[in-house]
């Protein structure tokens, strides 16, 4: 399994994890996280231990730092390898996508509109002229003052 999550000015922090399902243990974990459109930082190789019981009843983890591409999907692809007594469960791959937000960019929400003065059809070509929303009256300890629009 990849996990991800953002880890501030690092980028990315991403978790490989992996749980051995068969019925015999696993030794001598490796993996490897390989990645496109984003940068590993560091060694991509790394140890999961030394060994893993067999039947679920553990999860071994290892995380790298990702930074992204600006404007890129980043796809990430770990592989584990580990030395077993049955030879077609050596080897596993498991790849996961994500779209990174890019905390650099401040995205300002625009003003609420409303549609032009007497339309109730946004679809009618008259009403595709849209009106700024008044902000709100302001309230003041004595009462209420009254808005203009102005």
């Amino acid at each position: 399994m990849i996990e991800f999550q953002p880890d501030g000015a690092n980028g990315y922090r991403v978790t490989g994890k992996v749980t051995n399902v068969a019925s015999a243990p696993a030794a001598s974990l490796r993996a490897r996280l390989t990645a496109s459109n984003c940068t590993v930082v560091g060694d991509k190789e790394k140890s999961l231990g030394a060994s893993l019981a067999a039947g679920k009843t553990q999860t071994a983890s290892v995380s790298w730092q990702v930074q992204p591409t600006a404007n890129k999907n980043c796809q990430l692809k770990l592989e584990v390898v580990a030395a077993y007594a049955i030879p077609d469960l050596q080897y596993t791959q498991v790849e996961r996508t994500f779209s990174p937000e890019h905390v650099d960019q401040v995205n300002k929400p625009k003003p609420p509109t409303e549609l032009a003065p007497g339309c109730s059809n946004p679809n009618y070509a008259a009403c595709n002229h849209p009106q700024p929303v008044a902000p709100p009256k302001p309230e003041t300890p004595g009462g209420p003052v009254t808005y203009h629009g102005k």
